[in-house]
């Protein structure tokens, strides 16, 4: 994935010290970014692949509506700063940060790939959920995990 981060990882290292303005300004970045990534995958099976993608119209509903650009958007942006809240706390409790925000990211992923499977839709529109999931998801892992070793150094 990516290096480990430029902090001593044994267990007499003190506490990295964790520049929060930098980490949250990555944050809102990679936010940013992981919209438009959904977006994109959004505009690609709906006008490159002509995939009607649905979403339940409520959390358990039987019934479903057409995903549009904006909620798209609003998800991709609260993943990616839930995951930065979770980068943060990682950075500064955890022995190995990089290491359990990465494996813990996985899991959430692989959720996310499986759960448009659980739906009642055709099978086209649950395949590009699943893609816009993953590419959201891989988009925001590695971005984040590419800032760990500039937001955060070993402790005083």
């Amino acid at each position: 994935m990516t290096s480990p981060a430029r902090y001593p990882q044994g267990p007499d290292s003190e506490k990295p010290v964790v520049n929060a303005g930098r980490l949250w300004g990555g944050g809102v970045a990679t936010s940013l970014i992981a919209g438009g990534v959904a977006l994109v995958s959004l505009f690609g099976a709906k006008g490159v692949f002509d995939v009607d993608v649905f979403v339940p119209t409520s959390p358990g509903a039987d019934t479903y509506r057409m995903l549009d650009g904006g909620p798209a958007f609003l998800v991709a942006l609260v993943a990616g700063l839930v995951a930065t809240g979770l980068l943060h706390l990682l950075l500064l409790y955890a022995p190995r940060p990089l290491l359990f925000f990465q494996w813990g990211a996985l899991v959430v992923i692989a959720a996310s790939l499986l759960y448009p499977f659980t739906l009642s839709l055709e099978q086209s529109s649950e395949i590009a959920l699943a893609v816009i999931h993953g590419l959201t998801g891989i988009a925001i892992v590695s971005m984040l995990s590419g800032i760990v070793g500039w937001v955060s150094r070993p402790g005083a």
